[in-house]
């Protein structure tokens, strides 16, 4: 039985529903029920559930310290012990870490920065023999079947000790919600089911003329003006400083780094809002259009790791367009902060790139293009759904099966593939077809969330829960 025995990673932003969550899977399996924490506020959060026997166990996975840098030697050996029997590598897990991997966040020179960011190689692969020993140990020890919400490290455990494993995703449709086979999202059974019902159901036209369901509530923060978004920010980050005075932890983020991020945000808005990157209207050319990711990013750090340079991946994209395709980049709205000048004056090198306003509705630079090139966003999905020929750069895309979507990388000869694409070649009726298909398969693999989701987390019913439960069992 697969909830006989089942480990769960706390989530500060879900933990409220995991919680509830956790009640209904011990009530209906009677399961044994282990919580891993990273912070000591987090063993309150379940101490209530271990009083009522709920859960079985707290473990609690210290905080990363410094050592005694004698025995480095012994350090690297055990390293590369570990990294055999889980069969993956060290370096990699630090590129999921926002601390611990902030070197190869290429496009991020400004991230903000903490203690953790002044230990050196050895501290921080000593803390991972640490961690991934002891988890080994735990989940062997209590003889876990399954493991509900891993991280990334946790994720690459699962896989080598061969522990079933899922977690929540938004599906990029609207306020559909799936349980994922891992952080690169996967869902079960998509490509099944879109060749199943391009047999079987009629096609419709996709109608696609509001954007995905969180970026719309996320970005009616913006909607507020700059000055008073970075007032806020300073203020929230006074508060966040008075608490970590109290409360020391190596899990904070200097007030100096923070706010010269805060600056930054604040700087580079105003200029991707300015007369100095382009409208939409004013842009006559046949164009690409590639959306930049945040950076860090769970869909560039640990789902595409082989594409972590957005700049190497514009410029590959820059060098191969025929004469007469230009390529429209667009920032992230989330990662604004995160950039320096350097990053925006190396792209505006580029004398067949476009910058465009930050303000600019995806959706619509989508419907307008030739082809979207991404590397794992939501803006490849919505071309792909759209019917729009997508270049694909990252290998962990769920749809890259789709014929519309070619998979490329930057060692490519991308010239032959973007030629093909926008000189009449390409059968857009066919592609308009298969987009809604891979839009039906989505939404079968999915389930409405209602009121629950990303922005607000507290709010679900007890409904919401039964389907998340029922999901799980599939």
């Amino acid at each position: 039985m697969i909830f006989k025995s089942i480990a769960f990673r706390d989530d500060f932003q879900f933990r409220l529903i995991y919680r509830k969550l956790l009640e209904k899977i011990k009530s209906k399996h009677n399961s044994d029920i282990i919580v891993f924490v990273n912070s000591k506020e987090a063993i309150k959060e379940y101490d209530t559930l271990l009083m009522k026997g709920v859960i079985k166990k707290i473990i609690y996975f210290d905080e990363l310290k410094k050592i005694n840098l004698s025995e480095k030697d012994k350090i690297l050996r055990v390293s590369r012990d570990i990294e055999q029997k889980i069969k993956f590598n060290i370096n990699r897990l630090r590129m999921m870490h926002r601390s611990f991997g902030a070197e190869y966040f290429m496009g991020a020179p400004n991230l903000v920065s903490g203690p953790n960011r002044n230990f050196n190689y050895y501290e921080i692969i000593n803390h991972y023999n640490i961690l991934i020993t002891k988890l080994i140990n735990k989940l062997q020890l209590y003889k876990v079947h399954f493991f509900l919400n891993p991280g990334p490290t946790d994720e690459i455990i699962c896989r080598s000790l061969k522990i079933k494993f899922k977690l929540l995703f938004p599906s990029r449709i609207e306020n559909y919600w799936v349980w994922s086979a891992g952080h690169s999202f996967q869902p079960s059974n998509i490509k099944d089911d879109f060749h199943s019902l391009k047999k079987k159901k009629k096609f419709k036209k996709v109608i696609m003329n509001k954007q995905y369901f969180h970026d719309r509530v996320w970005k009616k923060k913006y909607q507020t003006s700059a000055e008073i978004r970075l007032f806020k920010r300073i203020f929230d980050l006074i508060k966040r400083q008075v608490y970590y005075f109290y409360k020391p932890t190596n899990n904070r983020y200097y007030f100096m780094s923070f706010l010269k991020y805060s600056f930054c945000e604040y700087y580079f808005y105003k200029y991707l809002t300015s007369k100095k990157v382009s409208l939409l209207k004013d842009i006559n050319q046949k164009y690409i259009f590639f959306p930049l990711s945040t950076e860090p990013e769970n869909s560039l750090h640990v789902s595409s790791q082989e594409c972590f340079d957005q700049l190497n991946v514009l410029a590959s994209i820059s060098r191969d367009l025929p004469a007469n395709i230009f390529l429209v980049i667009k920032e992230s709205i989330y990662g604004l902060g995160s950039r320096n000048k350097e990053f925006y004056k190396k792209i505006s090198q580029f004398k067949n790139v476009i910058l465009v306003n930050i303000n600019e509705p995806g959706l619509n630079l989508i419907k307008k293009s030739v082809a979207v090139a991404n590397i794992s966003g939501t803006a490849g999905l919505e071309a792909a759904i759209l019917g729009k020929p997508v270049l694909n750069f990252g290998k962990n895309n769920f749809y890259d099966f789709v014929p519309h979507v070619f998979n490329v990388s930057t060692s490519d000869k991308l010239f032959d593939k973007i030629s093909y694409i926008t000189d009449g070649k390409f059968d857009s009726q066919e592609s308009k077809k298969n987009g809604y298909f891979l839009k039906e398969s989505i939404i079968k693999n999915s389930f409405d969330m209602g009121t629950f989701f990303n922005q607000h987390t507290k709010k679900f019913s007890k409904k919401i829960l039964q389907i998340l439960l029922n999901n799980l069992e599939k």
